[in-house]
């Protein structure tokens, strides 16, 4: 029978019941084992008693080849920033040609008017004589 519950009970229970009491039962059985092992020490499971840093560390080239990779991603970088910069920089070129040619247009689009209204008043002054 399941730990802890007499036989009726566990009779009784429908298939889902039954699974979900048998899976709390494994989890902690599972806790109680993972509780069992200790915990690493400074000595005995970390970074510096650890063998494959510490053959990183003594590995002819290592270290040289991780500068080399922090140097090419610095590049990249770098790179990056300067082309987003420039992305920018002709965004702000493009919108000074637009606002200029709008500008342009506005400035043309009075100078007709004006001119339409000149052409008007002469009109009706030559009308009017």
């Amino acid at each position: 029978m399941l730990r802890g519950m007499d036989e009726d009970t566990v009779i009784e229970m429908d298939r889902p019941e039954l699974l979900k009491s048998v899976a709390n039962i494994i989890a902690k059985e599972q806790l109680e084992e993972a509780a069992r092992v200790p915990l690493p020490t400074v000595e005995a499971g970390s970074i510096v008693s650890d063998p494959c840093s510490e053959e990183m560390r003594h590995s002819p080239g290592v270290r040289e080849k991780l500068e080399v990779e922090e140097r090419l991603w610095l590049r990249e970088e770098t790179k990056a920033e300067r082309e987003a910069e420039e992305r920018r920089a002709e965004r702000e070129a493009e919108l000074r040609r637009i606002e200029a040619h709008a500008e342009e247009r506005r400035a043309e689009r009075e100078a007709e008017e004006k001119r339409a209204e000149r052409e008007e008043r002469r009109a009706r002054t030559g009308l009017m004589g």
